[in-house]
């Protein structure tokens, strides 16, 4: 988006050698260029469920005309549901570093024991990085035998959540 503005006729230059001297300029024009901040994609990864485990990947975004972009992980919130040690998970992000991200159990996001991962973004590169420090709970399994009644009925398909309950 551009927007044109015309200031002919309102902008006087003076020369400050000369008292008095002035001239009032007839044609002058400004463009404001402003377009918005696309994020276009973001890589996916995979990691594996246990302490240490990391993966890397870049965030496809493009700043426009508002360049150079910031990123900021403040005000994401954990999913329902997520825990580690049965203990429920909750988000942190230090007001001072808001490119990383810690989830965390317990009372202190910044009491190491409490950390679970960690997610860092850099605006520069978009590069992204998560390091999985204590594993998350697995999601529990549900033995389906074959006289159950899974599958069946109007609905298309059928959902088993981690709390054992069946969604249809």
């Amino acid at each position: 988006e551009s927007i044109s503005i015309d200031l002919g006729g309102r902008v006087t230059v003076s020369d400050t050698g000369q008292p008095g001297d002035s001239a009032t300029i007839a044609n002058f024009s400004m463009a404001v260029i402003d377009d918005s901040p696309t994020l276009t994609s973001i890589d996916n990864a995979i990691v594996s469920n246990h302490a240490n485990a990391s993966a890397t990947g870049i965030i496809h975004f493009m700043a426009g005309a508002d360049s150079p972009a910031t990123m900021s992980l403040a005000g994401n919130s954990p999913p329902p549901g997520l825990t580690s040690n049965g203990l429920p998970i909750s988000y942190h992000v230090d007001p001072a570093n808001l490119t990383t991200l810690v989830a965390y159990t317990g009372a202190d996001p910044n009491t190491a024991t409490n950390q679970i991962f960690t997610l860092s973004v850099d605006a520069a590169s978009g590069k992204y990085t998560f390091t999985e420090l204590r594993p998350l709970d697995a999601i529990s399994l549900e033995t389906i035998s074959g006289n159950s009644s899974f599958g069946a009925g109007p609905s298309d398909q059928q959902m088993l959540t981690g709390n054992g309950s069946l969604l249809g």
